[in-house]
């Protein structure tokens, strides 16, 4: 009996050990592992930041397609299928632009924010889409649209309609609103220029039907300002 037991204490103890050696052995072989994922992980290859830079060629204007929609063809019935009913409609009238009205959309795709589609009142087509994004960096507009883009600035020619809110624009190198432009794609993109936000964060991107505003001023030099 007593041999017995001495036996059963043997074997117990071998089982003991042999456990305690197994433990060891995967707990070495987890430390090594992680040991090569640490390093993996630092010699890892950083992929290269790309980086835009204006082009130098300027595009001729072509006209911007948003989701299907053709700026300048496109009816507010294709607008209507595409989009769906807009949240609100407004008339442009109040703000000196009798023939347009204004259709409003959430926007919660790729771009979030909020939409507004020009509508002519007359031909009830779509003149122009504006994107107005909850939050995008100038660097993010650039990762969207890619390469081939143009800087311009550009300032107002307000002479022509005196008594509205809003003119037409012309090129202006002095201007103070710097803009994006993907001629190419009829998109402009203007960024901010508030002392908080500066030029590298998107106030609208445009889809357009025509260039963005005149080469040069049809103002005379002393009527150019309000």
């Amino acid at each position: 009996m007593i041999m017995l037991n001495y036996g059963k204490i043997v074997c117990f103890c071998s089982v003991i050990v042999l456990l305690v050696w197994n433990f060891s052995c995967a707990s070495a072989s987890m430390k090594e592992q992680s040991i090569v994922n640490v390093e993996k992980e630092k010699t890892k290859e950083v992929p290269p930041k790309v980086t835009y830079t204006p082009s130098k060629i300027r595009k001729p204007w072509q006209v911007g397609i948003y989701r299907g929609l053709i700026m300048g063809t496109s009816s507010l019935d294709d607008l209507k299928r595409i989009l769906g009913e807009p949240s609100a409609i407004a008339d442009l009238k109040s703000v000196g632009i009798p023939d347009e009205w204004a259709y409003h959309y959430d926007l919660q795709e790729d771009i979030k924010g909020n939409i507004v589609v020009y509508i002519n009142k007359s031909t009830k087509t779509v003149i122009s889409i504006e994107i107005n994004p909850d939050s995008m960096t100038k660097e993010e507009v650039l990762n969207y649209f890619g390469d081939g883009y143009v800087n311009t600035t550009y300032s107002f020619d307000y002479c022509l309609y005196p008594n509205s809110d809003s003119a037409p624009m012309y090129e202006d190198p002095n201007g103070e609103d710097n803009f994006i432009e993907y001629r190419d794609k009829g998109v402009a993109i203007l960024l901010y220029d508030t002392k908080d936000k500066y030029y590298d964060t998107v106030q609208y991107i445009e889809y357009l039907s025509e260039p963005l505003g005149s080469p040069v001023s049809k103002c005379t030099t002393d009527s150019k300002k309000k």
